[in-house]
């Protein structure tokens, strides 16, 4: 899809280990304010969302679930980018 779109894709990096205390606090923060997130959205979405959101986060933590960064360009018509290259590319 990058490439139908103009984009040339230069680097991709996983967030994984980065991401698991994402989740955690999406659980966290309704389970400190349960009442106020029932309010909004009603006690089975509440619920539904929190066991979601538990699930999630033991996915990544155990690794089956992950979450990547993509860095992309796009090129001039002369193929030329502006992105600097890493040092390790070299």
């Amino acid at each position: 899809m990058l490439k139908h779109a103009g984009f040339e894709m230069r680097d991709v990096e996983s967030l994984r280990e980065h991401y698991v205390t994402t989740p955690h606090a999406w659980v966290a923060n309704p389970a400190n304010s349960w009442s106020d997130a029932v309010g909004l959205v009603g006690k089975a979405r509440a619920r539904i969302s929190r066991r979601y959101t538990a699930a999630s986060a033991n996915g990544f933590v155990e690794g089956w679930l992950a979450l990547c960064q993509v860095l992309s360009v796009r090129a001039t018509e002369q193929g030329a980018v502006a992105c600097q290259r890493r040092a390790s590319w070299s």
